[in-house]
């Protein structure tokens, strides 16, 4: 099992934990942490290596709880959410995700990657506070590209941010 990945069963908190490593490095001076939230390895695998040939630190969570503790615990940059998962569903992750207390960790840019196609689905996602929907299977080009693309904007908002301070 890859170091980087919590196995089911891990504790879910809305409180935020900031991994020492991560707090006070501003997002544009560190490179890119991805959550990836997948419960099979056949995508998980393959997804995680052509993010990390990227250049992103890749993270990996089996379930929803486990993805609630990551995201408390690493604060990502962004996360890739499967909707279909044990434990907590991808619904309830993003739900979770963007009313927690912490407006850093709230505002997170969350990509669900799932085999829901439907349009009801998608507007759903959407209208829960996903930045983008994408329909497994995604060409990895167009994931790597709306990766890049939040990344991107995520970054800028930090630094306009720190601009304004």
């Amino acid at each position: 099992m890859n170091a980087d990945r919590v196995a089911t069963g891990a504790l879910c908190s809305p409180v935020s934990l900031v991994s020492p490593a991560r707090q006070g490095v501003p997002a544009a001076d560190r490179e890119s942490t991805l959550l990836i939230v997948e419960d099979e390895p056949e995508i998980l695998e393959p997804l995680a290596y052509s993010l990390r040939r990227q250049g992103y630190r890749v993270i990996e969570a089996v379930d929803g709880l486990a993805a609630c503790r990551l995201i408390g615990n690493e604060q990502p940059d962004l996360v890739l959410l499967d909707l279909m998962l044990p434990d907590l569903d991808g619904w309830q992750v993003c739900e979770m995700l963007r009313r927690h207390p912490d407006e850093t960790v709230a505002g997170t840019p969350l990509v669900m990657l799932t085999a829901l196609g439907d349009p009801a689905q998608r507007r759903r996602g959407l209208a829960l506070g996903a930045d983008a929907y994408l329909v497994k299977p995604c060409p990895i080009k167009e994931l790597l590209q709306v990766v890049a693309e939040l990344i991107g904007r995520n970054r800028r908002s930090d630094w306009s941010a720190r601009q304004t301070v």
